[in-house]
């Protein structure tokens, strides 16, 4: 027995305090900060010299001289200059949203959130854009408490409970995928309905993104408005909809998807009717004959069906 004991005795002897430990991890939190902090500050010189580059060049050359000389994409100097050109703000939010770790904090918060969205940005998408209009500057911050948020007093839209409750579970399950964006006075602009499901599960903070817009200006009013109509031109197929929600019934309830057992139940009688009156009209039937042949394909034993395999490219 004593022999068993005695390796485990000497390994005990060489784990560290945690004292030590706590020690390290201070100091290498110290040098993160440190490096971030140098990060933020060498973006934001990048920024300041792309700025000088392209207030020199004639308009319409600035693009094709960063494809030519800036080894990273459209879109991170486009985030550089942004930073470069919002330094002050980005100083102020920081300080906001910590005055305790103050401007540390927003390279820590804000140069990574800036920073990886850059990393994932396409050179091709961003080159082919023929405006070198500016984005509006963006205050980049992860998280912002939700008492802090306002409701836009121009909002038009209103969350039922049964809209809530998918948006609840989503949360609960996913997390936040989607950011709430605010003006710069922190009225909510897109996801008032995010902002409502989470207060249901006593969350007390969000993801957001601010813009450097009055909510009240034209161009505010558009990002609402566009966040709930844009959406309408988008065409769905059916069939492709329902094969979805029947993988996911067997396994998970439809809770978070925006459907439940009756809507798909309805969406898929309704898929085989129309797809019977699809093929009836293409064999030259009137609308009448076409109907018919609709309702009677609601009448057949409906057989389980494959789901849809996408095809390989």
């Amino acid at each position: 027995m004593s022999r068993d004991l005695a390796p485990a005795k000497q390994c005990s002897s060489l784990v560290r305090p945690l004292t030590t430990i706590a020690r390290d991890i201070n100091a290498e939190h110290l040098l993160a900060r440190a490096a971030m902090q140098s990060a933020l500050e060498h973006a934001r010189r990048c920024g300041e010299l792309l700025t000088e580059v392209k207030d020199r060049l004639p308009h319409g050359e600035f693009l094709p001289w960063l494809a030519l000389n800036f080894e990273g994409s459209t879109r991170t100097a486009q985030l550089y200059m942004t930073l470069a050109r919002q330094w002050p703000h980005f100083v102020a939010n920081a300080q906001r949203a910590a005055p305790l770790d103050g401007f540390e904090d927003l390279s820590i918060r804000g140069a990574l959130a800036l920073l990886k969205a850059a990393d994932g940005a396409d050179d091709g998408d961003a080159l082919a854009e023929t405006s070198e209009t500016p984005l509006p500057p963006v205050f980049v911050q992860t998280m912002t408490a939700i008492a802090d948020l306002k409701p836009h007093p121009r909002r038009y839209k209103s969350h039922p409970d049964e809209q809530l409750d998918h948006l609840a579970h989503s949360i609960r399950t996913h997390g936040f995928y989607q950011p709430v964006v605010v003006a710069r006075d922190y009225t909510i602009l897109a996801g008032h309905g995010v902002v409502q499901a989470a207060e249901r599960l006593s969350i007390s903070e969000v993801p957001v993104v601010r813009l450097d817009l009055d909510p009240g200006e034209t161009r505010a009013l558009k990002i609402m408005i566009g966040d709930n109509e844009l959406r309408k031109f988008a065409k769905t197929d059916d069939r492709r909809l329902c094969d979805l929600l029947r993988i996911i019934k067997p396994s998970d309830p439809l809770l978070g998807t925006g459907y439940n057992d009756v809507r798909l139940a309805c969406a898929t009688e309704f898929l085989r009717y129309m797809e019977a009156y699809a093929a009836a009209v293409r064999d030259g039937a009137t609308h009448a004959q076409a109907h018919e042949r609709g309702t009677a394909a609601l009448r057949e034993p409906q057989p389980p069906r494959a789901a849809f395999v996408e095809p390989e490219s």
